[in-house]
């Protein structure tokens, strides 16, 4: 039996840690920690929490009563006969839905920030834009994710970031998982692996089974897409014709 959109939420924890700044009712759980704020630097502004009403604590089981409220994100690596090729990975929490992955050679902090820019794209290109300080991006504290450059990119774009607690290895075990099926799926059965190239198309192809055609024990066995259009439908108010 399907679950109905927006089970998966889970309220906040007590105890949270408040971010830089943000109101009384927005917090962010135990297991994480702000980004490196601003306040440290010349600029950015500080990073700024969900705003009023949309609540979000990291904790382990790391859900969201929506899309667009909470993301994980992470990268790992495949060996090919050319080198080694990082891929980085960007999964909305509520649908467990992948919205931007990227590969490239090099682990610096542009492989995650083009995996970013991916999500972004792919949701206003669905036309279900995040709201600016409504979202969350969570990652572990790898030095792609603390540095400044991400930082100042997340506040630049109105995204909150998190970063999880040095050590914890159930942190971000969300995106673990996801990775986990990448390497069990496609990686490991693929192999030997040759270029980047191929492992881009690989990815490519492997991603988009993954959304649209992939049955995810978390959202009732349906689909991470369909999932969030089942609960599109569900909130989306039709609109009201007159007739003269």
């Amino acid at each position: 039996m399907s679950t109905a959109p927006g089970e998966s939420g889970v309220s906040c924890t007590a105890g949270a840690t408040k971010w830089p700044g943000a109101p009384s009712n927005a917090s962010c759980g135990n297991s994480a920690s702000p980004a490196p704020s601003a306040k440290r630097r010349s600029s950015p502004r500080s990073l700024t929490a969900p705003s009023s009403g949309h609540r979000t604590c990291w904790t382990r089981k790391f859900v969201a009563p929506a899309p667009n409220r909470c993301r994980v994100a992470d990268f790992t690596y495949v060996s090919t006969w050319s080198g080694v090729v990082y891929v980085a990975f960007v999964v909305d929490t509520f649908s467990r839905r992948i919205v931007g992955w990227s590969a490239a050679t090099s682990k610096e902090t542009r492989l995650v920030l083009d995996a970013l820019d991916m999500a972004l794209w792919q949701r206003a290109r669905e036309e279900r834009p995040y709201q600016r300080d409504e979202l969350i991006h969570h990652s572990d504290a790898g030095s792609q994710y603390t540095s400044f450059r991400l930082a100042e990119h997340l506040d630049a774009v109105g995204i909150a970031a998190s970063i999880g607690s040095v050590g914890d290895a159930y942190d971000n075990a969300l995106m673990e998982s996801a990775i986990g099926l990448f390497k069990t799926e496609l990686i490991k059965p693929g192999r030997p692996w040759r270029t980047l190239s191929q492992v881009e198309l690989a990815t490519a192809e492997w991603v988009d089974r993954y959304c649209h055609r992939r049955l995810h024990g978390e959202t009732g066995h349906i689909p991470p897409a369909e999932y969030e259009t089942n609960y599109y439908l569900t909130t989306t108010k039709p609109q009201v014709t007159t007739t003269n």
